[in-house]
């Protein structure tokens, strides 16, 4: 299988991409939180480094991208590199503020209902009812 040298260009800056938005999300916004003078006008979620810093990056990484093919036609690596990169930590940013949950938030979350299991399992006696209420003496017989 031949790999050409646009399709690793692409995913490298694809995946430089997602990197850095995983990386906004789960380091830099827990010891930085919303970015001075600008964070504090903005909803919650959207004014911090994760959301509003991708957003600025990406917007600022895809518009060098345009910026290169318009200069020159020869750089078509940069170009390739630089679009996917803008783009996809622009909709990474734009993910964060929709989705504000981090990862470890999740993990801690109480499971099924608030009910968190602890220690170990206990059996139950079976029930003598059925789901509606029904003795099962009646049900059996």
């Amino acid at each position: 299988m031949k790999v050409d040298k646009e399709s690793l260009i692409m995913g490298a800056g694809a995946s430089v991409g997602v990197i850095q938005t995983i990386v906004m999300k789960e380091y830099v916004d827990p010891q930085f939180g919303n970015i001075p003078y600008i964070g504090g006008m903005l909803p919650a979620p959207w004014g911090r480094w994760s959301t509003l810093g991708n957003i600025v990056i990406g917007g600022v990484f895809f518009g060098l991208s345009q910026f290169t093919r318009i200069i020159e036609d020869k750089s078509y690596a940069a170009n390739s590199f630089l679009k996917l990169y803008g783009i996809t930590t622009l909709v990474g940013g734009i993910m964060n503020g929709i989705f504000p949950g981090t990862a470890a938030a999740r993990l801690s979350a109480p499971r099924a209902g608030g009910i968190r299991l602890t220690g170990r399992p206990v059996a139950r006696a079976a029930s003598t009812l059925t789901p509606t209420g029904i003795p099962m003496t009646k049900v059996l017989s």
